[in-house]
């Protein structure tokens, strides 16, 4: 879908930690952050959806170098006033829009209900263009 409509469609990941479910999803969200300050996120947060079930400092870690991240970055970067201050933003802005779990998407400023097939999502996109 995203290949198929990329001059149309923007996909932007927002971070969720679901804190009260889990409590190494804020951690989770900060190393993740701290990848993508090198350029890894994607890898970064596939490598933990594979992982889920074994969150912990030593996996992040293991992650990063697996990635071939600068380690001391890394561990700067997933503790600093930036990926506190960019996580707490995209939780306000999923409060603001009554957001409570994951994963949802939007289409312009509709929440969309989820899941969705890809039929699903090419009829959403031609009501939107039309």
């Amino acid at each position: 879908f995203m290949d198929k409509h990329s001059d149309q469609v923007t996909l932007v990941y927002k971070h969720l930690p679901l804190t009260q479910i889990h409590a190494q999803a804020l951690p989770a969200a900060q190393a993740a952050w701290a990848a993508f300050q090198q350029g890894k996120f994607w890898e970064y947060e596939d490598a933990l959806f594979e992982q889920q079930n074994n969150l912990d400092e030593e996996l992040y870690v293991a992650i990063a170098q697996d990635l071939n991240l600068d380690l001391e970055q890394f561990n700067r970067d997933r503790i600093s006033v930036g990926a506190e201050a960019a996580i707490r933003d995209d939780l306000k802005l999923a409060q603001s829009l009554g957001l409570n779990g994951t994963p949802f998407f939007m289409l312009n400023t509709e929440v969309l209900q989820v899941p969705l097939n890809l039929s699903e999502m090419e009829s959403i996109l031609a009501q939107v263009k039309s």
